[in-house]
């Protein structure tokens, strides 16, 4: 049978919580009967013992008195007892039964008959106990005791376990209302996050990547569960921005070129153009944009971290970066941008052609972005078996709900900004991919319109 989670969780709780009840329960009343038993026998001990004290000292100067003894007979006789006093020649001091039969056998009848139908498991019927009668340590008779063994309730003793049987149903029915109130509240504390968890999760597989789970409970597993689904909710998001995002890009880059050589072509077919060196010129650098585009999307599936090939060499980070930053001298030397870069002679193992696409990418960045007469700072630090490269500029800086996402794919800051003025948006998503698989890491922090900080740290050897 298909059941809901709050329904097993339900029965699942009640079911312990009854188990729980019922086997204290049944403990309780085993032992409790157990130890009412014990105290039962060793009642009728004491009663015995205490019979057998005044006994003992009826018996003066050689003799019995027999009116002391027939009161006790009596009294004792009242309390399910039937007493038999002897000599020491065995003959009869006083005998209840010769004293009142029938009395003693009504009282047998009526212990009997009140044992067995409350406790008919029970095979109990009359006992004798037999004690000598001892004066100064000497033996003067023997004491005989009926009654109904092996134990006996009286009336106040019933009355006593039927009290404390009424206290455990009572409680039992007080215990099984509780569990029922806590199981009810219990399933639903686990399941009702689960649930919403299960319905936010059915809302993304249609595509709704917007909903978010606003439930807080105490239960970490949960929690981080409600987390999870959150947090996938937000990257599908994300993704599906940028996936959206990366199509108009693609289909606005794509649409200019493509529309300009439709029109020209179209001219050059109508006649309205003549064929000569600058409209061929014009017409092959909207070819070149296109390629150009086509080239970018081809680096996505060429840099990726998992399946790139290194070809891993020791080299000198200071000839590697000495060599990007000449390529860069003329175009830093026309926004009149002043590097600072302090020369450190570190090998590490690494593929110089791809660590100096890294580079390149980072410092076109910082050159883009950095307003005439800014400043760009490199440093290459060492720390134990570890380096640290840092590219810093004084640059416009970037804003805190775009840093988070500047190492995606296609991501720009600004939507606006075209492939002149922007790039495709992969820039920084190559450099991250590159450092991953050269077992590096980077990160960026940023400020708007104080500049950007990009951090790289790389093993020294690869192992």
């Amino acid at each position: 049978m298909n059941m809901s989670l709050r329904l097993k969780l339900f029965l699942i709780f009640l079911t312990v919580a009854m188990v729980g009840v019922i086997t204290v329960n049944v403990f309780v009343n085993f032992f409790l009967e157990s130890l009412f038993q014990e105290y039962a026998i060793r009642k009728q001990e004491d009663k015995n013992a205490g019979v057998r004290e005044l006994i003992e000292n009826q018996y003066l100067d050689g003799r019995w008195n027999t009116q002391v003894i027939q009161d006790i007979g009596v009294s004792v006789l009242e309390e399910g007892m039937i007493l038999h006093v002897k000599d020491l020649k065995k003959k009869d001091v006083w005998n209840a039964v010769d004293y009142n039969s029938g009395i003693c056998q009504d009282m047998i009848q009526q212990m009997t008959f009140r044992m067995t139908s409350r406790y008919p498991s029970v095979k109990g019927g009359l006992t004798h106990q037999e004690y000598p009668l001892l004066v100064h340590d000497k033996a003067v008779g023997t004491m005989v005791i009926g009654y109904y063994g092996p134990f006996y309730y009286t009336e106040a003793d019933l009355f006593f376990i039927d009290t404390i049987n009424n206290l455990l149903f009572y409680l039992t029915i007080i215990l099984f209302i509780t569990s029922f109130i806590l199981a009810y509240f219990f399933s639903r504390a686990i399941s009702y996050p689960i649930q919403k968890v299960s319905l936010a999760a059915i809302d993304i597989a249609k595509g709704s990547y917007d909903h978010r789970v606003e439930v807080v409970t105490s239960t970490r597993e949960i929690n981080e569960l409600i987390q999870s689904i959150n947090n996938l909710s937000e990257h599908l998001y994300i993704q599906e921005k940028l996936r959206k995002r990366l199509t108009q890009d693609i289909a606005h880059e794509l649409r200019t070129p493509l529309t300009t050589l439709q029109g020209q072509i179209e001219a050059y077919l109508d006649g309205v153009w003549e064929l000569d060196v600058d409209r061929l010129k014009s017409t092959h650098e909207e070819i070149l944009r296109l390629s150009a585009l086509v080239k970018d999307l081809e680096l996505l599936s060429h840099y990726d971290a998992e399946t790139m090939k290194l070809e891993l060499t020791r080299e000198n980070l200071n000839d590697l970066m000495l060599h990007v930053l000449q390529s860069f001298e003329p175009a830093l030397a026309e926004k009149e941008i002043y590097l600072e870069y302090t020369e450190h002679d570190l090998e590490i193992m690494t593929d110089k052609h791809k660590l100096c696409q890294v580079f390149s990418n980072l410092l076109s960045n910082s050159l883009k972005y950095t307003p005439q007469g800014g400043k760009i700072i490199i440093q290459i630090i060492r720390e134990k078996k570890y380096c640290k490269i840092l590219f810093r500029d004084t640059g416009i800086g970037i804003s805190e709900k775009h840093l988070a996402h500047v190492f995606e794919r296609f991501y720009r800051v600004d939507p606006s900004r075209t492939r002149v003025t922007g790039g495709s948006g992969i820039g920084l998503a190559i450099c991250k991919e590159i450092v991953k698989a050269l077992k590096g890491e980077i990160s960026i922090s940023s400020e708007e319109g104080k500049g950007t900080l990009v951090r790289m740290i790389f093993p020294i050897n690869l192992e």
